[in-house]
């Protein structure tokens, strides 16, 4: 697949590109104002959310995503998209012990989010699929298109090799953005504290 890609909406051209190492202070940024708003980060993180979830990107984009080659971001890196090709969704136990010093993150909610997560990645389909880990776009910038353009690399490929794509969602107002993408509700998770996590799946599209 291409470095470099575009998609045309309303009449302009949105460019985007791979990740670079040197991008990750300012994705790990983006993401973590996208998701300040999420109810499942609401209740892992209570407080100070923000500079906690920017530190935990920023570990986890070297560490986790960028060594899969397919992080796609917009050129004012305001947007990015973390996939992971077939086969390679799981974080291996060395990745695991790598981002140990993150748990402090969490604080007391360390457990009850490695509870979620085993449970979550019980489900997780084992068929060839690419795998949307974490997508976000800078809340000054979103209703623009640009979530739309770091996801229409690896989709367009999903339907060229016809693939499936597969993500989890803990923020039920982002599915209407989703399903516009071809993904279908597959599941929906029940956790204490009223934690929901919903996996959504996508056929290729086109004959």
């Amino acid at each position: 697949m291409a470095a470099t890609a575009a998609l045309r909406r309303d009449g302009r051209t949105i460019a985007v590109r791979r990740a670079r190492l040197e991008d990750v202070p300012a994705i790990a940024g983006v993401l973590a104002r996208a998701f300040d708003d999420d109810p499942l980060f609401r209740i892992l993180l209570p407080d100070e959310r923000v500079p906690r979830l920017t530190r935990f990107f920023e570990a986890a984009l070297p560490i986790v995503h960028l060594p899969l080659g397919e992080v796609w971001v917009t050129d004012d890196l305001r947007a990015a998209a973390a996939w992971a090709p077939p086969g390679r969704w799981h974080v291996s136990a060395l990745q695991q012990l790598r981002m140990l010093p993150m748990i402090g993150v969490f604080r007391g909610n360390t457990l009850f989010g490695a509870r979620m997560h085993r449970v979550v990645e019980r489900e997780h389909p084992r068929d060839p699929h690419w795998y949307l880990s974490t997508l976000g776009v800078d809340p000054s910038a979103q209703g623009r298109g640009l979530g739309a353009a770091v996801l229409g690399p690896v989709l367009s490929r999903c339907d060229l090799e016809r693939v499936d794509a597969y993500l989890e969602s803990s923020n039920e107002q982002n599915h209407a953005f989703y399903r516009k993408q071809g993904f279908e509700l597959r599941q929906t998770l029940e956790f204490p504290r009223s934690a929901r996590v919903w996996t959504m799946r996508r056929p290729p599209r086109g004959a």
